[in-house]
């Protein structure tokens, strides 16, 4: 089907090579350490990396992403402590300032262009090159969510807010339920808890959210990450 995994990595190699890459991510990748950048980087999903070593990415292209992933990666997980102490001295007046907001004021903070969305992570992430187009081709695969029924997320909060994400007017937006949700421990604020870490990315969840009809991914789903579409490197 289109829009999964399969669909990003071709997309990603089709558009490489229709734009061209940066010579400069080139340069940085062949100076870069791996086992160094390794050890910054210690829970990196290695399984995600393996798969990934697969792809029919050439070596170089491949590097370039892992150069620009493993600098951010850096960069974000230094701010873990920030978002930690942030929710620790502020969680409750942020709980009722937020739970006081209606709906329509929720939604507007939330709705952002697609093409802002890329400008920013360009603008604040340093993101160019061969990353910036394999997120490009993600969001290609996020604004289809609806029509896949695809889902990358981690935990119940993930999940939750995936399934109420929407695209619509060349806009990102959340459902209505998605704003009105007062249970903590699955909306939004859930949301601002984990960019306290422990880590840059949660660990998968086993347990099952029943209330709000979710269920979090857990490492022994075994999820259909390929493609019906001909690949043109196939």
């Amino acid at each position: 089907m289109a829009y999964l995994d399969a669909w990003v990595v071709d997309k990603t190699m089709f558009d490489y090579v229709s734009q061209g890459g940066c010579s400069c991510c080139g340069i940085a990748s062949s100076m870069l350490d791996f086992a160094t950048l390794a050890e910054e980087c210690s829970d990196w999903e290695t399984d995600d990396e393996e798969r990934e070593m697969f792809s029919p990415w050439p070596t170089f292209l491949h590097e370039d992403v892992q150069t620009q992933r493993g600098k951010i990666r850096i960069r974000l997980k230094q701010q873990l402590q920030q978002y930690a102490a942030f929710w620790t001295e502020h969680s409750k007046p942020f709980l009722n300032w937020w739970n006081q907001q209606p709906s329509g004021v929720k939604f507007r903070l939330f709705q952002v262009q697609d093409t802002d969305v890329m400008n920013y992570v360009h603008t604040n992430g340093d993101v160019h090159g061969a990353y910036r187009i394999v997120l490009a081709a993600a969001m290609e695969q996020i604004k289809n969510f609806h029509q896949t029924g695809y889902s990358d997320a981690r935990t119940g909060p993930e999940v939750y807010f995936e399934k109420h994400l929407q695209f619509e007017k060349g806009a990102f937006t959340l459902s209505k339920t998605y704003l009105d949700e007062k249970d903590d421990n699955v909306g939004f604020t859930a949301l601002i808890q984990q960019l306290g870490g422990p880590r840059l990315l949660p660990s998968r969840e086993s347990n099952n959210d029943e209330e709000h009809g979710v269920t979090a991914p857990t490492e022994n789903v075994q999820v259909d990450r390929t493609c019906n579409i001909y690949s043109f490197v196939g």
